[in-house]
């Protein structure tokens, strides 16, 4: 290897110094003075490129990409020799690119053989990914699709016929990376601005009442816990449910409107779940409202929507959601550790789950979770909060518990795959899916729920006082108001920057308007650091970012055409375009929000 594709491996792509070379491979010459890659695969002999003409057959490959729309990255899929990559590069000369390669050997041998090729492609990737093992690769790969507005994956024709199954895996996991994007992206512009009231609206809550993962973790470790849904399959556990609760078995939490098909047939979980950050989410627990029912704590996601707990009568626990900036930043206990954190998940059911996985459950045992129509019925009798998603024709089928197919639809499978993996990271705690009717659950055992009573749920385990002890938060109060007056003055910095973000932006517009290619590329650097000093500013992080966060998320996929655009007035053009359009709704989010987050701050400030 020579000395400038070993320093660029050093200095950006560490993970393939230490590459092993394979018996399989051979590197051969072809008569028009390249070289060929074979590789023995399954008992037969494959060439990465034709060894004829190699140069005719990737021309003739190229014919297919005479035009590639701006903003695209490309990601190949196969680096072989590098020859078709650097084809495209001399016809693409401007477009970004990565490359994801899933067999070491095939690397080795890249790097090995392939100059001038070699250094001109890692002088110019952006990411170079080896998938052997895949698991390896998918961090680097769900960045970049973060990172880009557009992707064309290109697959040199030899892959798809030494590596389907590769191939194939891939093409699933970057769908799967994509579908999380986009419905990431819809989520963040449906939930940003709730998400960032609630959490200020209920921080008298968070911190007048004890957090559930501490407090519960003691009481809870290795015991069975019952997870209730409110699937229509509910109803066929009824009076298992009462049997289990009556004789102490196993610690009941519902989940979400669950609590209402219970309550109607008079049993009290022993504390039910909510965390939807909607206005509305108080419509769930209304009939524990109405009904004054003081004997069922409730476990509130820190952003839950800022009605719930107003006038909710029964004991109340919190957990912190990742969506809560507030609490992530300022909450400390007395030792100066953060609190521990749960991720915000499509399903409250999910958010469960993984509080009985964070507290080392022994058994966890779901009930009602169909995530699948059952008669065309979403709900369990006795839900009236909701009507959920009406059934309809065309939905998907999926597997279900007993072997055949049930009628789904894409927010249950969303559900379903998240629940999923957090049960396969869980290899200590068992899953027991009582659903019936319902869709298969991977990493759970299907049985009937007075099978389970009979084989797993003998003695008493419950002794739920503990939820009902008042108990502290935990956290420094005192710790809390120093970091509310830290923030008081990072804000007033932050008017400052932001004042100088604006001034700059009209500026660059301004350069660009009479083509002044100097002052544009000083004002460019000049903005830079105005943009890094926002983004770093503590208020900013705190209270605009997390309300702004589809708009930003956006702006980080256009970065890589920014970045790569050569010509200083199209590239400030873009920035004016995009930056501009950022900075623009987080002044009007701005004005919006200044007078909560002041009277906030008065009111807790030390």
């Amino acid at each position: 290897m020579d000395i400038k594709p070993k320093y660029i491996i050093q200095q950006r792509f560490p993970h393939l110094l230490q590459l092993k070379s394979s018996d399989e491979i051979q590197i051969l010459p072809v008569d028009k003075g390249t070289n060929n890659l074979k590789m023995l695969h399954k008992g037969s002999e494959n060439y990465m490129y034709d060894q004829g003409d190699p140069d005719a057959q990737i021309a003739n490959w190229m014919a297919q990409f005479e035009h590639v729309m701006k903003e695209t990255h490309v990601l190949f899929f196969g680096i072989g020799l590098g020859c078709h990559i650097s084809a495209f590069r001399r016809k693409h000369p401007e477009i970004p690119f990565s490359v994801f390669e899933p067999n070491q050997g095939i690397m080795s041998a890249f790097l090995e053989h392939s100059s001038p090729n070699e250094y001109g492609i890692l002088s110019s990737v952006d990411q170079m990914m080896l998938g052997d093992p895949f698991e390896k690769a998918v961090p680097a790969l769900a960045e970049l699709i973060d990172r880009v507005s557009r992707i064309l994956v290109v697959v040199w024709p030899a892959y798809t016929r030494m590596f389907p199954k590769e191939l194939e895996k891939f093409n699933n996991t970057l769908r799967q990376l994509v579908d999380y994007k986009q419905h990431r992206i819809k989520v963040n512009q449906f939930y940003e601005k709730e998400w960032a009231l609630n959490s200020l609206h209920n921080m008298p809550f968070v911190l007048n009442t004890p957090n559930f993962l501490k407090e519960g973790g003691s009481h809870l470790e290795g015991k069975p816990v019952v997870i209730v849904s409110a699937g229509p399959s509910l109803n066929d556990e009824i009076e298992h449910l009462r049997t289990i609760k009556e004789k102490g078995l196993a610690y009941i939490f519902s989940v979400g409107s669950a609590v209402n098909a219970l309550i109607e047939h008079g049993i009290y979980p022993h504390a039910t779940f909510s965390y939807d950050p909607n206005p509305y989410n108080v419509d769930v627990i209304k009939k524990i409202i109405d009904k004054r029912i003081d004997t069922i704590p409730i476990v509130f996601g820190s952003t839950v929507g800022r009605n719930t707990l107003d006038f909710y009568p029964g004991p109340k626990m919190h957990v912190i959601i990742t969506q809560d900036e507030v609490s992530m930043q300022l909450l400390r206990n007395e030792s100066g550790e953060a609190p521990p954190v749960i991720n915000d998940a499509p399903s409250v059911a999910v958010i469960a789950l993984q509080c009985m996985i964070r507290m080392k459950v022994g058994l966890v045992i779901l009930v009602g979770q169909n995530l699948a129509y059952r008669n065309r019925k979403y709900y369990a009798s006795g839900i009236t909060n909701s009507t959920g998603i009406p059934y309809g024709e065309g939905m998907t089928q999926i597997e279900g518990v007993n072997g055949g197919e049930v009628i789904s639809n894409p927010s249950f499978i969303k559900m379903k795959r998240e629940m999923e993996f957090y049960i396969h990271s869980s290899p200590g705690i068992e899953f027991i899916n009582t659903t019936r009717d319902g869709a298969q659950i991977a990493g759970t055992k299907f049985l009937h729920l007075d099978e389970v009573i009979k084989l797993r749920l003998q003695v008493k385990t419950v002794d739920a006082s503990w939820m009902f002890d008042n108990i502290s938060s935990g956290y420094d109060i005192a710790q809390f108001k120093r970091n509310i007056s830290k923030l008081q003055r990072e804000g007033e910095l932050f008017q400052q920057i932001f004042g100088q973000l604006q001034q700059k932006l009209m500026e660059l517009a301004n350069w660009v308007k009479f083509g002044l290619d100097e002052k544009v590329n000083v004002a460019l650097a000049e903005f830079d650091e105005l943009f890094a000093a926002m983004i770093g500013n503590p208020y900013f992080k705190i209270y605009i970012l997390p309300r702004n966060r589809s708009g930003y998320e956006f702006l980080y996929s256009k970065m890589d055409s920014i970045r790569n655009e050569r010509q200083a007035l199209s590239k400030a053009q873009k920035v004016v375009l995009h930056f501009g359009d950022f900075v623009w709704n987080c002044q009007q989010d701005y004005a919006q929000s200044k007078d909560i987050i002041s009277r906030f701050h008065i009111s807790n400030r030390g």
